[in-house]
């Protein structure tokens, strides 16, 4: 069986909430990587969506998880 593997992504609004699901899945044992975005200061998600999405696309990771404010 194949290990699941996860990526994340936010914009500012969502960074808080990704923090605290990376850190709780991790406490589960999942293997992760976070794209960015790294703080609260203002930024545009598609700039991490996007390369967290073609890693997903690419076999990189199993699954793909991006939060941001505006709810896409």
């Amino acid at each position: 069986m194949r290990k699941i593997t996860l990526a994340f992504s936010s914009d500012h609004a969502g960074y808080e909430m990704k923090q605290e699901l990376m850190s709780y899945l991790e406490s589960k044992g999942y293997q992760m990587k976070d794209f960015g975005c790294f703080s609260t200061e203002s930024c545009d998600y598609a700039d991490f969506a996007h390369p967290m999405a073609s890693a997903v696309e690419n076999g990189e990771y199993t699954f793909g998880i991006s939060i941001c404010g505006s709810g896409n």
